[in-house]
């Protein structure tokens, strides 16, 4: 129970601060009360769907080398958005980055990309808040 409770909350913190960076392409249309639920709801699907296409997704994530698990966690979110009508999620467009004598190039992300790019970020932040909770 504890370990659900922790989750539930670092779900919550890690929409929230997704919210944040992502302002024009992570819409919740009732702001706290969406994120509560879909922080349940993410939460719940990460014990219950999570394991089950990690499990589907076993040999192909063992010949990619892991790199199919992030498969499983862009699934969960599209699972979310289609549950929850409340949230959307906008294509978006990356600024262009100057970093010493390299450019790397703005980019337009629609279609799934978006998925992959909130999947990246929501599991980054919570992992990072989990190892700071540690």
């Amino acid at each position: 129970m504890r370990k659900i409770i922790k989750s539930f909350a670092l779900f919550f913190l890690s929409l929230y601060f997704t919210s944040l960076l992502m302002r024009e392409s992570l819409i919740f249309s009732r702001q706290w009360q969406t994120m509560l639920l879909a922080a349940l709801l993410f939460t719940l699907g990460n014990l219950l769907v999570r394991p089950i296409l990690k499990f589907l997704l076993f040999p192909l994530n063992l010949l990619t080398l892991g790199a199919t698990s992030l498969l499983a966690n862009i699934a969960t979110i599209f699972i979310l958005t289609l549950s929850l009508d409340e949230i959307k999620i906008a294509p978006f467009a990356t600024p262009e980055i100057h970093l010493f004598s390299f450019t790397i190039p703005s980019l337009f992300l629609t279609g799934y990309w978006p998925l992959l790019a909130f999947s990246f970020i929501i599991l980054t932040i919570y992992r990072l808040l989990s190892w700071l909770l540690k």
